[in-house]
C-alpha cells in the first residue's frame, strides 16, 4: 500500500516523505534513551550519597564505642619505673665506704706490675655525687688525690694532685672507672701512652 502510495506522489512529495519520516523515528527514539540516562546518573549519585554517609555513621558508631570502653576500662599502671634514688645512694656510701683500699696496677703497655694503697680521708654526699679525698701510694711514691663518685652511674675520676708520680705516670692524667673504686683504668695525657688497669679491694693488709 505504501508503495502505491508513493508511485501516485509527484515526485518531490516523495522526496519530502522520505527526509522527514527518518527524523521524526529519530526524535521519537532518543528522547527516551536520553531519559534513561539522566535517571541512571541520578540514580548513581544518590546510592553514593547514600553509601557515603552510611559509613561515616559507622565510623562515627566506633569511635564512640572505643571511647566507652577506654573510659569504662581505665589503664593502671601498678608501681614506678624508678625506684632508685641516687641521693640516698650518695649518702649511704658516704658513711659504709671503706676508708682503705689496695690492689695491683698493670700497665697495658711495657712496664711491671706495682702495688697501690689507696686511704680515704675525707667522704661527703653532694646531691648525687660522693666527694673523695685521700692519698694513693703507687709503688714507693705517695699522692694527694681527689675524686667525684656519680652515684647514679657508678662513675668514678680520680685525679693525682702531686706532680712528681711514680713512672708511667704524670700529672694531668686520671684514673676513671664505672664499677666505684674495684676497677680503675688510666687515662693518659700522653697519646703513646695506652694506660693501665686498676684492680682494688679492701681486703688489705694492716701494715702498709
Amino acid at each position: 500500500m505504501i508503495f502505491f502510495f508513493l508511485l501516485e506522489l509527484p515526485i518531490e512529495s516523495r522526496f519530502q516523505y522520505h527526509s522527514q519520516k527518518p527524523l521524526e523515528l529519530i526524535s521519537q527514539d532518543t528522547a527516551p534513551v536520553s531519559d534513561n540516562v539522566v535517571d541512571k546518573s541520578a540514580s548513581f549519585q544518590l546510592d553514593d550519597s547514600l553509601e557515603e554517609s552510611g559509613d561515616d555513621s559507622a565510623a562515627l558508631e566506633v569511635d564512640m564505642s572505643l571511647e566507652a570502653v577506654s573510659k569504662q576500662v581505665p589503664v593502671v599502671l601498678d608501681g614506678s619505673v624508678d625506684h632508685f634514688d641516687p641521693i640516698a645512694r650518695a649518702a649511704e656510701l658516704a658513711t659504709t665506704l671503706p676508708r682503705i683500699w689496695c690492689g695491683t696496677y698493670t700497665p697495658f703497655g711495657r712496664g711491671s706490675d706495682q702495688k697501690v694503697r689507696f686511704e680515704l680521708s675525707q667522704v661527703a654526699s653532694i646531691g648525687q655525687m660522693v666527694d673523695l679525698r685521700g692519698q694513693m701510694t703507687i709503688g714507693s711514691i705517695t699522692s694527694q688525690v681527689q675524686g667525684n663518685w656519680n652515684a647514679k652511674s657508678d662513675q668514678l675520676d680520680l685525679v693525682p694532685l702531686s706532680k712528681k708520680l711514680t713512672n708511667g705516670f704524670e700529672s694531668g692524667g686520671k684514673f676513671v672507672g664505672l664499677q666505684g673504686i674495684k676497677l680503675l683504668s688510666w687515662e693518659s695525657t700522653i697519646f703513646a701512652d695506652p694506660g693501665g688497669r686498676l684492680d682494688m679491694d679492701t681486703n688489705c693488709p694492716v701494715n702498709k
